[in-house]
């Protein structure tokens, strides 16, 4: 209940407040850290169900960490889906190509720019 309610207010308001600012890196910090709190007082509820192994396998990709501010699982924190912050636009191409080649996996590109 504490991660629905305290920290997952804390981790909006603070992810809302570094995309505003314009400061990838602090909004990494809010993906990692929510990714962190939830596999540590969500998972255990259903364990076998949001245990999300290749989301962590790919978050925790020492070949991609250079690449990445962060990594985070979307929806309702299973396989389905991962966000990846990337640090730049040559840092994003690296990152798919490596995907594709080593986990065959395909991705939907997100690009925001500053206005």
């Amino acid at each position: 209940r504490e991660f629905l309610e305290k920290d997952n207010t804390y981790l909006c308001h603070g992810a809302k407040e570094a995309f505003e600012q314009g400061i990838p890196a602090r909004l990494g910090y809010f993906m990692n850290l929510g990714l962190s709190l939830f596999d540590k007082k969500m998972a255990p509820y259903s364990f076998d169900q949001l245990e999300s192994p290749i989301l962590h396998k790919i978050v925790n990709d020492s070949e991609i960490q250079q690449y990445i501010f962060a990594g985070k699982g979307t929806g309702a924190q299973g396989d389905g889906s991962i966000q990846l912050l990337c640090k730049n636009k040559k840092s994003l191409k690296k990152v798919k190509s490596y995907l594709q080649k080593n986990y065959n996996l395909s991705d939907f590109e997100v690009l925001v720019l500053k206005q």
